[in-house]
Formats: structure tokens, C-alpha cells, sequence
């Protein structure tokens, strides 16, 4: 038998290889240039397309050798296995070692390890480095929700769960939690940053891709808002003024607090119908006809921001850890802050009348507290628009079950127990641990007392 082995062409092979590398050459460029197309969301902040155009780099490598390998891995598959003839039993040639084989493919990895090592720090020390004039803006992470506080020398501008910001400018938040750890992600964004409790971590980020306001609202209705609330601005001053003439002259302010009380009568706001609109929703599900909102469902969130998600799990109700970022003209966004200082000033004046007046006054001033401290987010309470997220029991109806709490004096220190030490009463189906147990230090005692009264007064 002859067990000459043929004699390679070695022209044609390499003219085969060359045909090939330049194939698997342009197909990654294709690839690598496309890809955080297909796998990712778009593009909105500066950060990102730096973080994209390092994804492109490593996925043109990846591409590369991925067609190399099976390329190589098929060819001999192919070629020694499937065309093999059955009665060719020869052995190959015996080759023992090849020196510029073994040094090309320990060099061209450490090389290409090394180049994406550096790429990859300089990519992180352009998205996280201290920058000239960042807007500074303080975030809060916990269970469930998170919460943003606004520079501004007079105020606390605080929302929760709603993050606007201007366009193109460079933003830098100052994250803390006081319960668990959580991480603060915004996918279009491409940063993340974990937030710790005893431990303040910075996230940095531009904006590129404007959103329009929550809700879609224009720049025209938020400027009529600014120009209602200073109209009730000055008319809670007038009252103030009236009350204190009162009781500085030891006269009763009964006369100007009902002029208030009428002049205020709640009427069903947004948030009150899309919270009867859920009742009525979970009442038809009841029946078969729809699927029920609240429970075990996600928040309705605003659909023209960007998300804001928790990347660490957190708890029970981690996948309900969702927020908003929306991103604004830096004229817009002035804009809006002028309104959280009047809706502050606002809060302050109608919590003043509350005091003194009660009734309509303490609703209100009761309502936005309730919002305010991020109640809303475990607890459903129909008169302040919070639909039931499943992660606390229900408050509709919470004055009259207060009462009837047999350990306390009456429903207001039932309710003030129930703020302060969350532990001390569980209700049935919950458990201990899940309410944070620092709004003692939170909440000052002047709103704490409204937010008691206000409560006690859900009777249904």
C-alpha cells in the first residue's frame, strides 16, 4: 500500500487563507459596527456612546476569532473526517513543535488583552472622573423607591420616583440608602453604580437625548402652573395673615378658616379617579372580566422618560423598584424647579393653616406629606391616588380600624405607633422588618401630627 502523503499547494492555501481572513475581516467590522444597535437600547447620554463604541471594539475582536476557530475547527472536521476515504488508515506527518506558530498565538492574544485593557480603563476614567460645573443632585434608594432632592439653597426640593434633568449637561448624583444595598441603573444611560447604606457613592452622566417633560407635559402648562400656584401662594398668605390678626386679638378663627375650608373643597383629583378607575378595574377582575391592577403588578409608570431600574435585589418587592428619568431644556428644567420651590412654599403655608384650621386643610397638607415621604409607594390609599403595590396593607378605611385597636388610646396613637415603631404592631398577612424604622428622624413632628390627623380622618 502506498502511504505517500499528497503534496500540499501551498499557493492555493494560501491564497484560501488570505480569501478567508479578509472575509472574516469585513464581516466583524459588520458586526462590531452594528452590534449595540442589536443588543442594546438607544443611545442617550455621552457615556453611553463610550461605552458603545468600546462594545463595538470587543465584539469586532470577539467576531473575528469566533469565525477564525470555527472556521478552522469545520475546515478539519470537513476535510479529515467527512472526506476522508473509509480504507485510509495512514498516519499524519509527525510534527512535534513549531516555535513562530507557539510565539504568534501567545502574542497576538497578550496584545489584544493588553489593548482592551487600556481602552477599557481610559473608557472609565472619562465616564467617572470629577468634571468642571456638574449639577449636583442627591438620590435616595430604598425599599421600594427612590427619591430625588434638587440643589436649591432655600429648599428641600424633593420628588419621588421622577428624575429630570437638563440636556447636555454634566450631572453627578450623590447616592445613599439607609436600609439595604441597591444599585442605580439606567440602561439608555449605560452607567450603573451601586447604592449602600453607611456609604456615599457617585454616578456621573450627560444627557443627550431629550424626553419632553413627565407626562408630556408642555412647556406651556408648566408655566400656567407656576403662575396658579403663586396666585395660591399669595391667597394662603392672606389667610395666614387673617389667622394670626385673630388670634393675636384673641378672636376666634373659625370664620377664616371655614372662607378657607370652602374656597378649598377637595375636587377628584387625577390621581383619586385612576385609583377609582383600579377599584373599579379589580372589581370586574373579581368577576373574570378584566386583570386586576395592584397586587403582584407594576407600577404604571410614565411612558416618555427613561427608566430607572434596581439592579440588586433588594427584597420582596425588588422588581417594583422602578423610577423615571426625564431629560429637559436647561430652560425647561429652571422651569420646573421654580415650581418645586412653589409647590414647597405651598406645602409649608397649607401645613401652617392645617395647625391651626384642621378639616380641608389638614386633607391636603396631609395628602402631600403621605406622597411626599414615599407612603404611596407600599400602601394603597385611594384619597392620595396610591394604587396597592402589595408591599404594605391597604390604608382605605384605616381611621376606623385604628380605633378599634384595644392596646392604644385611640386611632391617632395606634397610627403615630405605627409610623414611629412599624414593628410594634404587625397586621395579618405581613410581615416584621418591611417598613423602614427611621421616619422617627425623618419626619418632623409638626408633619408627623398632620400626617396622623389625616389618616385617623380615612374612615373609608
Amino acid at each position: 500500500m502506498n502511504t505517500t502523503q499528497p503534496k500540499p499547494d501551498n499557493q492555493m492555501n494560501a491564497l484560501l487563507i488570505g480569501a478567508a481572513v479578509i472575509v472574516w475581516f469585513l464581516i466583524s467590522i459588520f458586526v462590531g459596527l452594528n452590534g449595540p444597535n442589536w443588543f442594546f437600547p438607544e443611545t442617550a447620554s455621552a457615556e453611553a456612546e463610550a461605552v458603545d463604541n468600546l462594545f463595538r471594539f470587543m465584539l469586532g475582536i470577539g467576531t473575528f476569532i469566533f469565525l477564525l476557530v470555527q472556521t478552522t475547527l469545520w475546515y478539519f472536521v470537513v476535510r479529515y473526517g467527512l472526506l476522508r476515504r473509509r480504507d485510509d488508515d495512514t498516519d499524519g506527518p509527525p510534527v512535534h513543535g513549531n516555535t513562530t506558530i507557539e510565539i504568534v498565538w501567545t502574542l497576538i492574544p497578550s496584545i489584544i488583552v493588553f489593548v482592551i485593557t487600556i481602552y477599557s480603563f481610559q473608557v472609565l476614567l472619562d465616564t467617572t472622573e470629577a468634571r468642571e460645573d456638574e449639577l449636583e443632585i442627591a438620590v435616595q434608594g430604598q425599599q421600594f423607591f427612590w427619591s430625588f432632592t434638587y440643589p436649591d439653597e432655600e429648599f428641600a426640593l424633593s420628588e419621588n420616583h421622577v428624575l429630570v434633568v437638563p440636556r447636555n449637561e454634566v450631572i453627578r448624583l450623590r447616592m445613599d440608602s439607609p436600609d439595604v444595598i441597591h444599585a442605580f441603573w439606567v440602561p439608555e444611560f449605560r452607567v450603573k453604580q451601586d447604592v449602600m447604606p453607611g456609604r456615599t457613592t457617585e454616578l456621573r452622566f450627560t444627557p443627550t437625548e431629550a424626553t419632553g417633560l413627565p407626562n408630556n407635559e408642555s412647556p406651556e402648562s408648566l408655566i400656567a402652573d407656576v403662575e396658579a400656584l403663586e396666585e395660591d401662594i399669595a391667597e394662603l398668605e392672606r389667610v395666614i395673615g387673617e389667622l394670626e390678626a385673630a388670634e393675636a386679638a384673641g378672636e376666634s378663627t373659625e370664620a377664616s378658616c371655614q372662607v378657607f375650608e370652602e374656597q378649598n373643597a377637595p375636587a377628584e383629583t387625577a390621581e383619586v379617579a385612576a385609583a377609582g378607575e383600579a377599584d373599579a378595574l379589580n372589581a370586574d377582575a373579581e368577576a373574570g372580566d378584566v386583570t386586576a391592577v395592584g397586587g403582584d403588578q407594576p407600577p404604571v409608570m410614565i411612558d416618555n422618560g427613561y427608566d430607572i431600574v434596581c439592579a440588586e435585589l433588594c427584597g420582596a418587592n425588588h422588581g417594583l423598584m422602578r423610577g423615571e428619568i426625564f431629560v429637559v431644556e436647561p430652560e425647561e428644567y429652571e422651569a420646573y424647579l421654580a415650581r418645586l420651590r412653589l409647590q414647597s412654599v405651598q406645602q409649608q403655608l397649607t401645613q401652617q393653616v392645617a395647625l391651626t384650621c384642621g378639616g380641608a386643610a389638614i386633607a391636603e397638607a396631609g395628602r402631600n406629606i403621605f406622597m411626599t415621604y414615599g407612603c404611596n409607594t407600599c400602601h394603597q390609599l385611594n384619597d392620595a391616588g396610591s394604587l396597592n403595590m402589595g408591599q404594605g396593607p391597604s390604608l382605605n378605611g384605616i381611621g376606623a380600624r385604628a380605633a378599634t385597636r384595644a392596646d392604644y388610646e385611640d386611632a391617632a396613637d395606634y397610627i403615630r405607633s405605627s409610623i414611629l415603631a412599624p414593628n410594634a404592631y404587625i397586621a395579618e398577612g405581613y410581615q416584621a422588618g418591611l417598613m423602614p424604622q427611621n421616619y422617627g428622624s425623618r419626619i418632623p413632628p409638626d408633619e408627623l401630627e398632620i400626617l396622623v390627623q389625616y389618616l385617623v380622618g380615612i374612615t373609608e
